[in-house]
């Protein structure tokens, strides 16, 4: 039987994730000396409540290479016959990667495969939601690999934050780039490009932001091109929904996700981020 591993970080509903018995291993998330596991034992609300009140602003680290063994062990104790597909976060995003790899060579498994999605959060979750779907189908693990490959090169990843607050905070912007973004109450819209975020535009208002969000994807899809589609969110659960469904109507899409932003990536982002991903099967080819 072929399972699927990912990571916390892989931006799906709860339901999808049991519906499929994806396995999860944890992020990381550390207040002060505290760590804590991002899903097990850190809910997303639970997060966000804490993210504004914690005197200390937390940081993130990836799973262990233990923990990639007891997952992956844990999967042969209960079918000794898996094979294993672990599907993860770009590895030029983190590390996360690399612990997977090791893990695999200790056990000298050559069912265990390891596959870089080149994304984060809903980008992720696309692909590895395509990829449980084919499993279940009894598509061999060969097969898809090579569509996950297909996608990743394929999909389209775009953000806006809200405020470059939570980004200076994590390290990932100087102060000085801090202080200009709040004196110009800049809406940074980011995207995903070959695994790596990358500055796409930038918007006065939440507004304008959102808008270039919309033109973006309006300007790629179409209603025929029946899209995978994925909005993901950081407690503006309201406006992701609208704007979703706004989406839905024009682009009459496969399939639509709604889903929140982890704590893993909304201690970068903040809340009120909003982000959304696509695909279209146009552009990988058949799944079978």
């Amino acid at each position: 039987m072929l399972h699927i591993v990912a990571d916390t970080e892989l931006g799906l509903p709860e339901s999808l994730i049991r519906q499929f018995n994806i396995t999860l291993v944890p992020l990381y998330v550390m207040f002060g000396q505290e760590s804590l596991r991002e899903h097990f034992d850190l809910s997303i609300e639970a997060f966000y409540k804490r993210l504004l009140t914690d005197p200390h602003h937390p940081s993130t680290s990836q799973p262990s290479v233990r923990d990639f063994l007891d997952i992956y062990r844990g999967l042969y104790d209960q079918d000794p016959d898996a094979t294993i597909l672990s599907i993860h976060l770009s590895g030029k995003l983190s590390g996360l990667i690399n612990a997977a790899k090791q893990a695999a060579a200790m056990l000298e498994e050559e069912r265990i495969h390891i596959l870089d999605t080149l994304q984060v959060s809903i980008g992720s979750g696309l692909q590895v939601l395509e990829a449980a779907r084919m499993a279940a189908a009894g598509i061999s693990v060969e097969a898809i690999i090579e569509r996950q490959r297909a996608i990743a090169v394929s999909i389209n990843v775009y953000a806006m934050v809200d405020t470059l607050e939570y980004l200076v905070k994590g390290g990932r912007l100087g102060k000085a780039a801090g202080m200009v973004g709040a004196l110009l109450d800049l809406k940074p819209v980011l995207a995903l490009r070959d695994g790596v975020v990358l500055p796409h535009s930038r918007a006065r208002t939440r507004h304008k932001a959102i808008e270039m969000l919309r033109h973006l994807i309006l300007h790629d899809a179409a209603p025929d091109d029946r899209i995978h589609l994925a909005v993901g969110h950081a407690r503006c659960e309201s406006e992701a929904k609208r704007f979703g469904e706004e989406l839905c109507e024009v682009l009459n899409p496969a399939e639509f996700l709604l889903t929140e932003i982890g704590p893993a990536l909304g201690v970068h982002m903040g809340p009120g981020a909003l982000g959304l991903a696509w695909w279209k099967p146009s552009a990988v080819g058949a799944s079978s």
